[in-house]
């Protein structure tokens, strides 16, 4: 059963709950159905921010209208989390480039004398994998190559910005 949701729920991800006799229902994130046969128990918990609030299928007179005003509720107190963004790149990076989310990387390979150079755009949300450009080793580094490594990472950058924005 489809549960109109306030316009402020609307970007919320949904799922569906089977709920006996009431069928499939489409609840949002934050809102989990409570159904412990032992004590009787049964409606729908918002867990947004502490305390969590609990409506009973049994005071609101079944599982759609104890969800729907769990529902109303949750659009009162929700606000989206926002992504804190630096504006300004970390005083205490090694190798100052003045782009905040790209840095130069030096490694050293087992077995190699010589040091590799990348520019690495690093993403903005957890569980994401750094892109790295290679500059070139020690030896083969020119100033035209790291520039264009860095635009390349800062182009990067601003593609993991924009992902993370609008997600």
């Amino acid at each position: 059963m489809k549960i109109a949701f306030p316009e402020k729920l609307e970007k919320l991800k949904v799922r569906e709950v089977q709920v006996e006799g009431s069928g499939v229902l489409n609840v949002p994130t934050h809102v989990t159905r409570i159904d412990i046969e032992k004590t009787n128990t049964h409606g729908w918990q918002v867990r947004f921010e502490k305390p969590s609030t609990f409506f009973s299928d049994t005071a609101y007179g079944g599982a759609v209208e104890s969800l729907q005003e769990a529902i109303s509720f949750l659009a009162s107190i929700y606000y989206p989390k926002l992504v804190k963004r630096p504006t300004v790149e970390n005083k205490n990076k090694k190798i100052p480039l003045g782009i905040r989310g790209v840095r130069l990387v030096k490694m050293k390979k087992k077995n190699r004398n010589t040091e590799e150079l990348y520019a690495e755009a690093i993403p903005m949300r957890r569980g994401m994998s750094a892109k790295r450009f290679y500059i070139g080793t020690s030896n083969t580094a020119t100033p035209e190559r790291m520039e264009e490594a860095i635009s390349k990472a800062k182009k990067c950058r601003q593609r993991f910005e924009l992902d993370a924005f609008f997600c």
